[in-house]
């Protein structure tokens, strides 16, 4: 276990060294969006580009109502 986390430290400040913490989110923000939307799309075939936007807006609303609490 030790090793493994050693290990994943080591890997985790090589990449902060080379790429900017605010892209690392960045990227991580898109991904999840991607994942998002394709679960989306998964559980209905025919949802409109709008009704997706719409779940988006959702869940940011969601979210900033969580980080004021």
């Amino acid at each position: 276990m030790k090793t493994t986390l050693k290990f994943k430290k080591k890997h985790n400040e090589q990449i902060l060294k080379k790429f900017p913490v605010e892209l690392i989110e960045s990227e991580l923000v898109d991904f999840a969006l991607d994942c998002y939307v394709e679960s989306l799309k998964n559980e209905n075939p025919r949802i409109t580009d709008k009704e997706i936007k719409e779940k988006i807006m959702e869940m940011i609303s969601w979210r900033k109502r969580l980080s004021k609490v």
